[in-house]
């Protein structure tokens, strides 16, 4: 039968076609519609009209829902957690929207598990580019019909690593037989891949929805983890079309919703001391599958990524061809070969073997720094070649990472080095995932190095001034697929020989009785502190000028006298500094007393790991080496006292102390932080925060010397 409707088709995507009939010949008719068919009410969004979806009121629960009292045994249960995505067109770019809505009733007095419910995490990408989260609300409502609303002063944004940051915040005023519900929305700039949902939780929960909303150029591959079969899936293809379905009419595509629903969800075997694994949980996942108007598939395996890279250009023949990068190759190893032998290195080890390494390790060194010197990088980061081939490039030529890299792997290749293409993810949208095949996750290239004895070196010729053997932060720990010569590949975890922060200072000072101060600065760098002052212009004015902008920044009356540089960061790695400076008005001058900072350089001025509690594990980049000593001569005529106590906090994989001593002419103090480890238990969590508090409560603390009677 014909449907004639000026109203809302809807229909699922498995309904029954209707008879196939003789085919009537039609005759145009115009038909003026009469006023009631227009409506003036701006439209509904197309989740709203679909009949599968239930949405959670925000604000409004029901008098069942704050009375009710619990049939199970667990402290609380969520009530209803649901999620829409939809996706738009703006500034020329594809965006996703996410919306998110939970409620949870509390039935338990008990503060842990409490705060266990209340205390909300949001983890989203770093940087204001990549995912924005807004429209934050919270509502806490208690039986008797009271409510408290979150406040937005109690929202806050920590970081869990060098890629994820948290919005935290603690629902308010919670207490048992209260009702906690709070909403958000995620806008994510990167589509190829989107945030996990988990139907399942450590308590039971009533209800699970999640609803996605396609365009027609868009469809995901969906990674469903229900081993227990909670989840069903109803795909609804609906039609959202003005046109009248009359006649011969064309209509646009219906738009098509995917939702996923779960009632009555079992609890998770799960511990409280840590977040669980994704794996372990009833979830999605979602990565893109096709894209395009007509749609076309996308990768299904990594064999077809792997396929796909070696069809757009194969790095082995492109490197191979490039003889002219291979001679050069060639002659740095001649170089460094004649250089060893006629006696210039001295630090050889007896070994052939060692030997050889070692004078692997200067190749590659010398390789490297050619690379930086004698091409220009300009700053794109495509892992696909620029246009001009190898053989036609020059020194003039500004070439791209792709590029860039095929040229070391042919000077390394020449030189006689075993060096292999590797393809990583570049952070901003988060980590390569090794589960979804797909070539948009791959965005930075680097090079693998392996030595004759089994070391192997990560090299990235666009880390400017970067040895060999220097990761950027942002990759460190995420899987990177590295290319086999022939068909292989293989995954391996970014590792740099050189990633970590190491700063120390060693400093000498006299306090004047009008406040002045006057001293000298040691400072030793290595790892990435050593690879930011080996950038540094060293001519003395810029030196003098770098040294007051990072160590002495707080004090506009600073000034640096002199300054040298001794940069061994090519062969040793580390940088040594010494400064002699001097601060007018360091010191408060009081009638009876001298009021000053006791840190000159290393201020924290808020601890990284501010949240009092957190429910996640602490993941950092890189480990960390910080030391502070100072010795502090006091002016004639004034006293001293104990102003700090000795501290020691210890827990594996990372320590602090202080120290503090003083005669009646100087103060001794410092404090020695190292940080070993990377990744952090939830139990670790308070001691690792009160390293860094005692750290800000040294930096934001007033000493003050007094006069003599």
């Amino acid at each position: 039968m014909l449907l004639f409707s000026f109203g809302l088709f809807s229909e699922a995507l498995f309904a029954t076609q209707s008879q196939s009939r003789t085919p009537v010949s039609r005759v145009p008719v115009m038909i003026v519609d009469p006023i009631e068919a227009f409506s003036e009410e701006p439209d509904q969004p197309v989740i709203e009209k679909s009949r599968y979806y239930e949405p959670v009121a925000f604000g409004q629960v029901s008098k069942e829902q704050l009375t009710r009292k619990p049939t199970h045994s667990f402290p609380y249960e969520i009530l209803a957690k649901s999620r829409v995505i939809s996706f738009e067109e703006k500034g020329g770019s594809i965006i996703a929207r996410i919306e998110d809505v939970v409620r949870i009733k509390m039935y338990t007095q008990e503060p842990r598990e409490q705060i266990e419910a209340a205390l909300v995490t949001i983890p989203v990408l770093r940087g204001q580019e990549s995912e924005q989260v807004d429209q934050i609300r919270g509502i806490t409502h208690q039986p008797e019909g009271e409510w408290v609303e979150l406040s937005q002063g109690d929202i806050r944004r920590t970081q869990y690593s060098n890629q994820i940051d948290l919005i935290e915040f603690l629902m308010p005023d919670v207490r048992s037989g209260s009702v906690l519900e709070y909403r958000y929305r995620i806008t994510r700039n990167g589509i190829e891949e989107l945030p996990d949902f988990f139907f399942s939780d450590r308590v039971p929960v009533e209800y699970a929805s999640l609803h996605m909303v396609h365009q027609a150029y868009l469809r995901y591959e969906e990674q469903l983890q229900d081993s227990k079969n909670q989840v069903t899936f109803l795909p609804e293809r609906m039609d959202t079309s003005t046109a009248r379905r009359l006649f011969s009419e064309r209509r646009p595509e219906p738009v098509y919703i995917a939702h996923w629903i779960a009632d009555d969800i079992t609890a998770e075997e799960m511990s409280f001391e840590a977040e669980p694994a994704s794996g372990s949980r009833t979830g999605i996942r979602f990565l893109i599958g096709e894209f395009g108007l007509p749609r076309q598939t996308l990768e299904n395996s990594w064999d077809v990524v792997v396929a796909r890279l070696r069809r757009a250009y194969d790095p082995f023949l492109i490197a191979e061809e490039a003889e002219k990068f291979q001679v050069i190759g060639d002659s740095i190893a001649k170089f460094v070969k004649a250089e060893m032998q006629n006696g210039d290195r001295h630090d050889l080890s007896p070994t052939s073997r060692e030997e050889q390494s070692s004078l692997e390790k200067e190749i590659l060194r010398q390789s490297t720094h050619w690379i930086q010197h004698h091409t220009l990088f300009n700053e794109s980061y495509s892992i696909f070649p620029d246009s001009i081939p190898l053989e036609n490039l020059t020194a003039e030529d500004a070439i791209g990472q792709g590029t860039r890299h095929l040229v070391l792997m042919a000077v390394l290749q020449g030189a006689g080095l075993d060096v292999l293409p590797l393809y990583y993810s570049d952070g901003v949208f988060g980590v390569m995932d090794t589960l979804f095949p797909s070539i948009h996750q791959l965005q930075r290239m680097a090079l693998q190095v392996t030595l004759s004895n089994g070391e192997i070196f990560i090299t990235d010729a666009t880390y400017e001034g970067a040895t060999p053997g220097f990761i950027r932060p942002e990759a460190l720990g995420q899987s990177a697929l590295v290319l086999k010569e022939g068909q292989g590949y293989r995954f391996i975890e970014l590792k740099g020989n050189q990633n970590h922060y190491s700063s120390h200072f060693e400093i000498n000072v006299a306090l004047q009785a009008n406040g002045d101060l006057k001293g000298t600065m040691d400072i030793t760098l290595e790892g990435y502190p050593a690879l930011q002052a080996h950038r540094t212009e060293a001519d003395q004015q810029a030196l003098r000028q770098w040294i007051q902008d990072l160590f002495l920044d707080r004090y506009q009356e600073a000034r640096i006298l002199n300054a040298e540089m001794r940069n061994q960061f090519t062969t040793t790695g580390r940088i040594s500094i010494r400064s002699s400076f001097e601060i007018t008005d360091f010191a408060v001058e009081f009638q009876d007393a001298l009021d000053f900072s006791p840190l000159i350089v290393g201020y924290l001025d808020e601890n990284p790991f501010e949240a009092e509690l957190r429910r996640t594990a602490v993941e950092l980049d890189a480990p960390e080496e910080m030391s502070v000593q100072i010795v502090l001569k006091t002016p004639e005529g004034f006293f001293t006292e104990a102003f700090m106590n000795q501290d020691h906090v210890e827990l594996s994989g990372a320590r602090y102390t202080q120290e503090f001593a003083f005669t009646s002419s100087e103060l001794r103090y410092g404090f020695y932080l190292n940080r070993e480890e990377t990744s952090f238990a939830v139990s670790d969590y308070p001691s690792l925060r009160s390293i860094y508090q005692n750290w800000v409560e040294w930096s934001g603390s007033r000493w003050r010397l007094k006069r003599k009677s």
